[in-house]
């Protein structure tokens, strides 16, 4: 998933998004108030990955900054929304002294080459009280999802990886971020008078079944810097079977985390040279 690909999907969807946006109305506008109702009006906010502005528009705050790589989906958003700033960037765009209080990916994180790298480099812009709020789909509806886009009942689907509630509170914490809220909402993203309410005020309350709601959400924030100091160690495990193609390029992109990061490959009977190669590489580390 490189992000070239996933810059010309969105510009090739941008003139047809807002549209698509307005056939799931409801879903949207429970998820743009979700998390308006998180931020305070004093705030200075920043969006990831804001497409065309139409969560950032809807919050009313002191300040607040929208950043997308699709030039198209900023073009869009800057005539919706002239009162707001918008750039066409991602984070290695904005300024060193660009600190925000509020961070906004909504729905971003599917959609990165590498969650953890944006996950760090995310942090120099924060300062110790700023807080990030972070939703996905819950990858238990990527199979609707799926077939919806197939019958344009929503966003055509690009290049994309479904990430779980526990994936990423795994990454924040390995990066030295500390998790104030997590959850799940919206049972049922549809809009039916009366039912739709008490489902979606009952469901995610209720143990087991709320795992079923499509909306996943983290708001966390920066740990306190004596936190930071104890510099965890980190294990990381890489099951395989014949991946001798792939297991080179996997074990090289790991960066390094903590004050030690160990890998594990535990290699599942491989008839190709897959062990070989890892053999290889632990003799030139």
């Amino acid at each position: 998933m490189e992000k070239t690909e996933v810059i010309k999907h969105f510009d090739s969807i941008s003139g047809r998004y807002d549209k698509y946006l307005s056939k799931n109305r409801y879903y949207h506008s429970q998820m743009n108030n979700f998390v308006a109702s998180i931020i305070p009006l004093d705030a200075e906010v920043l969006e990831i990955g804001c497409a065309t502005g139409e969560l950032l528009g809807r919050i009313k705050t002191r300040s607040s900054t929208g950043i997308d790589i699709s030039p198209k989906m900023i073009e869009i958003a800057q005539k919706k929304f002239p009162s707001k700033k918008f750039l066409c960037t991602d984070l290695s765009g904005l300024g060193q002294q660009d600190k925000f209080d509020y961070v906004i990916m909504s729905n971003l994180l599917d959609y990165l080459p590498d969650i953890m790298d944006e996950l760090d480099l995310l942090k120099k812009h924060l300062t110790r009280d700023s807080k990030v709020i972070i939703t996905t789909v819950n990858p238990i509806w990527e199979p609707i999802l799926r077939i919806a886009a197939f019958f344009r009942l929503r966003t055509p689907d690009g290049p994309r990886n479904f990430v779980t509630n526990n994936d990423i509170d795994n990454l924040l914490y390995v990066l030295d971020y500390e998790v104030i809220e997590k959850g799940y909402r919206l049972f049922f993203p549809k809009w039916i008078p009366l039912l739709s309410y008490l489902v979606n005020i009952i469901f995610p309350r209720i143990p087991g079944i709320r795992n079923f709601c499509i909306m996943q959400y983290i708001v966390a924030k920066l740990k306190p810097s004596d936190l930071q100091k104890r510099n965890f160690s980190c294990s990381v495990i890489i099951p395989c079977y014949n991946e001798a193609g792939n297991i080179k390029d996997c074990i090289e992109r790991i960066p390094r985390m903590g004050k030690f990061t160990e890998i594990v490959v535990v290699d599942d009977g491989s008839s190709d040279n897959t062990a070989q190669i890892v053999k290889d590489l632990c003799e030139k580390r």
